[in-house]
């Protein structure tokens, strides 16, 4: 015997859906009585599935151009080889205080003007000289690799 499946519109996140907003086929019974008795789903109109193919094709536009900004970024910073930073020293190789997430946040917008969330940095704390290499987390798989520069400054 087939299960008879029905399409239903999930209004809000039940146990067993995780989005809310979107067209699913579900077991007649499951639909009749639990989704649409306790309001957590209905049954779209033609209207309505017209209406979420939109939003749909809306949304599907708007994660490429999200997607395209992310590339375009990480083509930027990649196309600077090097940022620099210059910190008071307090003897060979070690310096004052510590390099944090909101130092190198600010020498990327200093030399390129672009303004990223401390969230994107994940190297978090530098307390040496030297080379590092930093990696930016632009999007769910779009990383940036850069190095930075820590350079003693003679003052």
């Amino acid at each position: 015997m087939k299960k008879k499946s029905i399409e239903v519109f999930i209004n809000n996140k039940s146990s067993n859906h995780n989005k809310t907003g979107i067209l699913k086929s579900v077991s007649r019974g499951y639909a009749l009585n639990y989704l649409i008795p306790y309001n957590l789903g209905e049954i779209p109109s033609r209207k309505k599935k017209i209406y979420l193919q939109k939003i749909q094709t809306k949304n599907l536009h708007k994660q490429t151009e999200i997607l395209l900004k992310q590339q375009e970024l990480k083509k930027i910073l990649e196309r600077i080889k090097k940022f620099s930073l210059k910190k008071k020293s307090s003897g060979a190789y070690t310096f004052f205080g510590s390099v944090t997430e909101k130092d190198i946040l600010e020498t990327i917008y200093k030399t390129t003007g672009i303004k990223l969330s401390k969230n994107t940095i994940l190297e978090k704390i530098i307390k040496h000289i030297g080379i590092h290499n930093i990696s930016i987390e632009l999007g769910s798989n779009i990383r940036a690799d850069i190095k930075l520069y820590i350079l003693p400054d003679p003052r």
